[in-house]
């Protein structure tokens, strides 16, 4: 879905918390989709900590957890969606998080 979108250059995804923070450190992306619930460190921990590192990425959520919004938003998260949104609510949101001066050149997503 994402690398079918014209201002995505590079997709990559992490099978858990510490690996998306390897990877946000060693890529510098633009935006991390993040899940709440996955294995090892929670979203809202990678978010923080990507936060604390003063990483540049901007941050959206999407998760299961409808209750998990409030953690992603004081972490740091510039959006929340539950999944199931709609792929163009999302590929909206992607468009609106990059900054208006650069393209999204990669995005760290996580499974679902």
């Amino acid at each position: 879905m994402l690398s079918e979108e014209s201002f995505v250059q590079d997709v990559r995804t992490a099978k858990h918390g510490l690996e998306a923070l390897r990877m946000a450190e060693k890529h510098q992306p633009d935006v991390v989709l993040l899940d709440q619930n996955m294995p090892g460190l929670t979203g809202a921990e990678v978010a923080r900590r990507l936060k604390a590192a003063n990483s540049a990425a901007r941050i959206i959520f999407v998760s299961a957890d409808p209750d998990a919004k409030e953690l992603a938003m004081a972490a740091g998260a510039e959006a929340f969606f539950v999944k199931g949104v709609n792929t163009a609510g999302l590929i909206q949101a992607l468009r609106v998080a990059q900054s208006p001066v650069r393209k999204a050149k990669r995005v760290l997503k996580l499974p679902r």
